[in-house]
């Protein structure tokens, strides 16, 4: 309640205020922008929802919360088959990002992007689960989900 208090009145009295912490939450709710550093320099300089949705850089991805890295080469011919953002462009190989949140978990396949996977734990943290697996065709690299504690029973998965 303190941040919130602080963001306000920081705000009412129209003052610029520069603060230094380590502490992720904190500065995702103080901040109208945040500068992320690394060995003494920037590596991104943007708004809470760009630094934690569009990070630009790996660091900046691993800095700010959880999340997956799944390599993919183009021209292997194996794998899986994924739709990317039209501005993503043509890449040969690399590794792909995403967030534990950004997940949907389904039990069925019937859409694009989608990858057939084995359950391999499930942890209950209150109100969402987060749930690891292993990819049927990326083995070797588990991939984490988190879901809402109430989709366990859409999921068969209601005793964990």
């Amino acid at each position: 309640h303190l941040c919130t208090e602080l963001r306000q009145l920081q705000r009412s009295l129209g003052i610029t205020t520069l603060m230094v912490t380590h502490n992720q939450d904190e500065a995702m709710l103080m901040a109208d922008r945040i500068a992320v550093m690394n060995n003494g320099k920037v590596e991104q300089y943007a708004t809470p929802q760009e630094i934690y949705n569009k990070p630009a850089t790996p660091f900046v991805a691993e800095f700010v919360g959880r999340g997956n890295w799944l390599p993919f080469d183009h021209n292997s011919g194996t794998g899986v088959n994924m739709r990317l953002a039209a501005d993503a462009g043509r890449v040969e190989s690399g590794r792909l990002f995403c967030r534990p949140e950004a997940i949907s978990v389904n039990p069925v396949l019937h859409e694009e992007n989608l990858f057939p996977a084995r359950v391999r734990d499930i942890t209950f943290l209150g109100n969402r689960c987060r749930m690891s697996f292993e990819l049927n065709h990326l083995p070797g690299h588990p991939l984490t989900a988190e879901v809402g504690s109430q989709d366990l029973p859409r999921l068969g998965a209601q005793d964990i």
